[in-house]
């Protein structure tokens, strides 16, 4: 199975991408939300990731592009920060998955994985 993260957060997306690699998966990694949409692009992973508080392209806008080039695509997000919740509506509304709170666990990650990859 292959899976996106998306983070501006370097430790956070390399520390997530050696847990998630230990447990078998192709893991593709992305910086920021537009890097984000053009390694979907080039990848469609089964699972993506999404830091929400990032520059450029925040969690949401990057959500919803993604969204308009696969409406079947599988995204959580993940953040260290409260959610605007009129926007977190919206992108439940869209099929967000999930949401984690940071520091991110490999329980919670693979709970989802499991429930929606």
């Amino acid at each position: 199975m292959s899976i996106l993260l998306i983070d501006d957060d370097a430790d956070v997306k390399e520390s997530t991408q050696v847990m998630l690699m230990d447990e078998g998966y192709k893991v593709n990694l992305a910086c920021d939300g537009m890097a984000g949409v053009e390694k979907y692009d080039e990848t469609r992973p089964e699972m993506t990731f999404l830091d929400i508080k990032m520059p450029g392209l925040d969690g949401y806008e990057t959500f919803h592009q993604i969204k308009k080039r696969d409406p079947e695509a599988k995204v959580a997000f993940v953040t260290g920060f409260a959610t605007d919740a009129d926007k977190l509506l919206h992108a439940q509304k869209n099929d967000l998955v999930d949401i984690i709170q940071k520091p991110v666990e490999l329980k919670d990650l693979l709970k989802i994985i499991k429930k929606h990859g």
